[in-house]
């Protein structure tokens, strides 16, 4: 008498055996490498010719792209979103090098390499350089970036990181929202409620000043003029 047990310890038994002659998956490391740089090389050419939608051809719908100082996009929305703002920067030059591409299995792929970026600022041409990792994933046959994470090596100036950025910092001023000193905002023909706090300068003496106003809800400013430039937020 034959068991349940028994009946699926031989099924169990023969799936082994089949598994066990089935053909191994191999990947053609240089070819599949070969493919790989190819797909590098044209999506480089899409982004010398700030061509936004060809760019996104080259991504996974589920892409994740990391860019220093930038917090991570997922999505082909985000990925939009980045690579407009990348290519509508005044004279952008990127490109990047591959140092390795190891093909992990028949649909993945890992990628590193180093980049270069530079563009126009206000305070003249930016360059960073840096390196790169970029996880690959075969869909339906064509290789897409399933990840893509640049760690810049470009050190920010030291004594003045925004200067490096184009950032005018003459007499820049921070500071903290919860440092704030509030006090009652009274003002001739103002009605009672608002407060102000002073972010810069001194508003009863001669030079500019910043402030920042809070409203109770519903208050209405009156109509009035200032004797000079006035900067609130």
């Amino acid at each position: 008498m034959t068991t349940i047990a028994g009946k699926r310890l031989s099924l169990t038994l023969a799936m082994l055996a089949v598994a066990a002659c089935a053909p191994a998956v191999t990947v053609n490391q240089q070819s599949e490498e070969a493919a790989i740089r190819a797909v590098g090389q044209d999506w480089q050419r899409a982004v010398a010719a700030r061509d936004v939608d060809r760019i996104i051809s080259f991504h996974a719908p589920d892409v994740v792209i990391m860019n220093p100082g930038s917090p991570a996009v997922t999505g082909l929305a985000g990925a939009r979103t980045a690579w407009t703002g990348l290519t509508s920067m005044p004279g952008v030059s990127l490109n990047w090098t591959p140092n390795r591409i190891e093909v992990t299995s028949p649909t993945t792929a890992t990628e590193t390499g180093t980049f270069n970026l530079s563009f126009d600022s206000p305070g003249g041409r930016i360059t960073d350089r840096g390196n790169y990792v970029t996880l690959w994933r075969k869909i339906d046959g064509q290789w897409r970036v399933a990840t893509d994470a640049v760690v810049s090596s470009t050190p920010l100036a030291m004594g003045d990181p925004l200067a490096s950025l184009g950032i005018d910092t003459t007499g820049m001023e921070m500071r903290a929202g919860g440092s704030l000193t509030w006090t009652d905002l009274v003002v001739p023909g103002f009605p009672a409620g608002a407060k102000r706090a002073v972010l810069h300068g001194n508003p009863a003496g001669t030079g500019d000043y910043v402030l920042r106003l809070q409203f109770p809800d519903g208050f209405q400013v009156p109509v009035h003029w200032h004797a000079k430039a006035e900067h609130v937020t």
